[in-house]
């Protein structure tokens, strides 16, 4: 049998098929060659039939593989024809499109595609067809109960499926919906920021880590007086004024290094026509996914205004201080100046008053535990006149009818620099002229009063003399006068005396008891 097998195997690599049946026909052989003849023809046939039983069982294990490989895929995938009716599916497609397998299965493809996609759909058939694939990123699909998405579909060609020249491909579609959907939300924010960058009320651009401009708005051609495209050549760096750009250096630094996010600041900056102006600007630095830094942003507002509008109110509430400085020292002066005017109006002794003035003025000056006051009138000297050669201080002359009766001094024991950047205030150089006045008030009062009580004193002695006339001696008359003499002038010595005849000789008369105690001089001899 093997020998036959043999035999017949050398036939069929020769290609004699049908030997046997040719000897036969042509009469050259016999039955038992006939029959061995037979016997291999039919040792052909069984081994094409063995030949036929392995392809076949490779063939099923392919289409197993193919079958577990289509089912497994994590993607919607389809068998369909060249018609577009779909002969196989995975679970994933009947899920997506919303059909069961009976359903999905002898379903005219197209449908599930708007008619607009329909020709790229044949287009995509016909390159798989001659180049056995092919593919479209962003085809609209739709499902049974009419939910669209996007997919990128691939399509490759099944030619050992091809009956009658009727192709088979398989169509793997990747669902993009998301992806799509995110790129377009992308995009409307990019087309919305790049709306704001170009119509945003402030200066915006974005520089490189070499400090060059890689893009900026209108608003910050505007700002700087420079065009976009001279604008660009420049650096942010020949922009900024000398005074603050070692500080922004620095922390621009840091953005570099990753030391800092972003920062913030005010500085100056210097237009294209050399003006100087205020801004405020903030930069941010943008960095890849790896770290890196990719650009920085930044946002410049012109704070001009709001700095002329901050120094004036800064000048105002200045202002304001110090006018509320101002009244708070006008009340201490008024203070010091009505309680001082209140002593000159009701006391009486100099001593008294002047203790007062002392320790009420200083109550009225700016710094009120530090002041040195002097009162210096011909008689006395009240308060400390220890002032030093260097001591800033004031002076006022004290007037009494006119005349000059002495002065007051005041200053501060430590040198000090007043808000108006003086050593006094003009309200207290006021203050002492006013103090001044009331002190040469009240000396006027006194005298007046002094006055009046030595004229009423006279005209009581007067009345009295003029009682005793008739009571005493000559004698004891002149005697009673010089003591009410003596005791209305405050004199310590009172006497009368005669000139003799001789007119160069005098002779006592009478003198008062005082005189017996605080005179030893003997007067006698008289000259013209």
């Amino acid at each position: 049998m093997n020998k036959i097998k043999k035999l017949a195997s050398e036939a069929l690599q020769r290609g004699d098929f049908d030997f046997a049946l040719q000897e036969v026909a042509r009469g050259e052989t016999d039955v038992s060659r006939l029959i061995e003849d037979l016997k291999i023809y039919h040792a052909e046939l069984e081994i094409q039939n063995e030949e036929l039983l392995e392809n076949q069982a490779f063939t099923e294990k392919a289409m197993r593989r193919f079958s577990g490989l289509f089912a497994a895929l994590p993607v919607p995938a389809l068998v369909i024809d060249e018609v577009g009716v779909i002969h196989e599916c995975n679970a994933i497609a009947e899920q997506r499109f919303a059909l069961g397998r009976k359903q999905l299965r002898s379903h005219y493809f197209p449908r599930l595609l708007p008619k607009k996609e329909h020709g790229r759909l044949r287009e995509l058939l016909q390159i798989a067809r001659n180049e056995d694939c092919a593919s479209q990123a962003g085809i609209e699909l739709k499902t049974a109960d009419e939910q669209q998405f996007i997919a990128d579909m691939h399509v490759s060609s099944l030619p050992e499926l091809i009956e009658n020249n009727a192709y088979h491909f398989v169509v793997l579609m990747v669902d993009q919906t998301a992806v799509v959907k995110q790129h377009v939300l992308l995009e409307e924010s990019r087309r919305h920021f790049q709306a704001y960058f170009d119509s945003a009320p402030v200066g915006m651009a974005a520089i490189s880590a070499d400090k060059q401009w890689l893009e900026v708005n209108d608003k910050l051609c505007d700002l700087f007086g420079y065009s976009r495209d001279a604008l660009i050549k420049l650096t942010w760096v020949d922009l900024t004024h000398p005074s603050g750009l070692d500080a922004e250096l620095e922390q621009f630094n840091d953005i570099l290094t990753g030391k800092l996010e972003g920062y913030a600041l005010d500085k100056r900056c210097i237009r294209g026509d050399g003006e100087i102006i205020d801004v405020h600007v903030i930069k941010q630095g943008v960095r890849d996914a790896s770290g890196q830094l990719d650009y920085i942003v930044v946002i410049i507002e012109d704070i001009s205004a709001r700095k002329q509008a901050e120094l004036a109110l800064m000048e105002r509430d200045r202002a304001l201080e110090n006018q509320s400085l101002s009244l708070r020292e006008r009340i201490k002066e008024l203070k010091a100046i009505y309680a001082i005017s209140r002593a000159s109006q009701l006391m009486s002794d100099q001593d008294a008053f002047f203790a007062d003035v002392l320790r009420l003025l200083p109550m009225g000056m700016y710094y009120t535990d530090d002041v040195s006051v002097s009162i210096d009138l011909a008689s006395k000297i009240y308060g400390n006149n220890s002032f030093s050669a260097t001591m800033d201080k004031l002076e006022s002359d004290i007037q009494v009818d006119a005349q000059v009766v002495g002065k007051i001094s005041v200053g501060y024991r430590k040198p000090r620099i007043l808000p108006n950047n003086k050593p006094f205030l003009d309200e207290e150089k006021q203050l002492i002229e006013g103090i001044a006045e009331l002190i040469g008030l009240f000396l006027t009062r006194i005298r007046s009063q002094q006055a009046q009580e030595l004229t009423s004193q006279r005209n009581a002695a007067l009345l009295s003399l003029t009682r005793q006339a008739t009571k005493m001696d000559e004698q004891s008359l002149l005697r009673f006068a010089l003591e009410h003499a003596e005791t209305l002038t405050d004199s310590h010595i009172a006497y009368v005396h005669f000139v003799n005849s001789d007119q160069n000789t005098i002779s006592f008369g009478v003198w008062s008891g005082k005189t017996l105690q605080n005179c030893t001089a003997v007067h006698i001899i008289i000259t013209r």
